[in-house]
């Protein structure tokens, strides 16, 4: 975070003049006179006391043991040390991990938890993040504040996203490693050390989620199917899955996919690496673009089929098995509305059945001829009269078209 966003964030929490107010700062949704809601008012001030403590301090965070009694001066509010809950005590505790730490050791300072609800509820205690209680203290919540002065937890949107681009580093990573041990896997015992040499960062061996909670935990896994095999040996690489979210949250954890998290660590999704290289289940990813994107590379594709065989189209029932050559990713053939991990074999695209093996210059207008479509049909190589399109659209008020002259509306 940089010197002016936190001191946004300290000016918004204490109230001085010419600042933003941050959400995190705020009541923290539903009812603002709600325990929970103090509680995330009362943190967000503490996180904001920090961040004046650190500018004061060489950025150094509070040490462990006496964060309460250096901290007073900043606070102002000594109700802030106190859980609204807590009849007893206080009811926060700083992080074990960043105690007496500087600010600089930590680069992705919005995963990292400063304060949080504790099950230590002695004056300046200073715990494991694995002191939250549970059940949680707020019904379904505890409070966390992070060390770029948030409170409450990122969007689930927002961390998947990070979750997806630390995978996309790490299988990046198993794929240069195998390339220069002859297309062979790690073994498991250690693959994060070995993969180490081609990670830039050892954060992003960290599901974000997990991170947030346990800086010593992990939860990604490698398939325990893969582990020292050679990648070439796998005929679909684009179906089988590498790295994923666990429910092991060890170093190198290698396990079977059936622990994934169930329900799913990033509310519809879990973060999933494919042996070609490619994360599955992005939900940052414009799905209908995506779907467009798709279907005018496949029309590409048709066109180039049809210039190399006198004009003929791809035949019907076997047009993706014949378009494969030209457009060369078989990912491109799934609707992303459809395509579900648990299944490769579902594709959601057909080709319209009065094109499929026809002669293209018999169609005297071929920008008004549909080609390829979005169909209820979702089997491989789908061939159906448009008819089959959706009824209800596949993406809100669309589905999609691709044309025989190549568009995409």
């Amino acid at each position: 975070m940089t010197e002016r966003g936190k001191w946004t964030a300290v000016c918004a929490c204490l109230g001085m003049a010419g600042a933003v107010w941050i959400v995190g700062c705020g009541g923290g949704g539903g009812d603002g006179n709600s325990p929970y809601a103090k509680s995330i008012g009362r943190m967000a001030k503490l996180d904001a006391a920090l961040l004046i403590y650190m500018n004061d301090y060489d950025d150094v965070i509070a040490p462990a043991n006496r964060w309460v009694d250096g901290m007073i001066p900043y606070a102002k509010d000594v109700t802030v040390f106190n859980s609204p809950v807590v009849k007893t005590g206080y009811g926060y505790a700083l992080n074990s991990a960043i105690a007496g730490h500087t600010g600089t050791e930590f680069p992705q300072p919005s995963t990292v938890i400063s304060f949080f609800d504790s099950t230590d509820v002695a004056k300046n205690a200073t715990e494991l993040t694995s002191t939250m209680p549970s059940p949680p203290r707020y019904g379904q919540k505890n409070t966390i504040g992070y060390l770029d002065g948030e409170v409450q937890d990122q969007p689930i949107s927002t961390t998947f996203s990070a979750s997806a681009a630390n995978l996309k580093q790490v299988s990046s990573g198993l794929l240069m490693y195998a390339n220069d041990w002859d297309d062979v896997a790690p073994l498991g015992d250690g693959w994060m050390d070995v993969l180490g040499l081609y990670v830039k960062r050892p954060t992003y061996f960290h599901s974000p989620a997990v991170f947030k909670k346990d800086q010593n935990a992990y939860g990604y896994a490698m398939n325990m199917e893969i582990t020292g095999q050679r990648l070439g040996s796998f005929s679909q690489p684009w179906s089988e899955i590498s790295l994923f979210d666990s429910t092991v949250l060890t170093r190198s954890a290698v396990t079977s996919t059936s622990t994934l998290p169930n329900p799913p660590r990033y509310g519809k999704y879990n973060t999933i690496a494919y042996l070609d290289g490619h994360i599955g289940n992005d939900p940052t990813l414009d799905p209908y673009k995506t779907s467009q994107t798709n279907l005018k590379q496949l029309a590409l594709g048709t066109l180039m089929y049809a210039g190399d065989y006198d004009d003929v189209g791809p035949l019907p029932h076997a047009w993706m098995d014949e378009l494969l050559p030209y457009v060369k990713n078989p990912n491109l053939f799934h609707s992303p509305a459809v395509w579900k991990y648990e299944d490769p074999n579902v594709y959601g695209y057909a080709m319209n059945v009065d094109v499929a093996g026809m002669n293209f210059a018999a169609f005297a207008n071929p920008a008004t001829e549909i080609a390829l479509f979005d169909s209820t049909d979702l089997a491989r190589n789908a061939t159906e009269p448009i008819s089959t399109l959706p009824k209800t659209p596949r993406y809100g008020t669309n589905n999609t078209i691709a044309y025989l002259d190549g568009h995409v509306p």
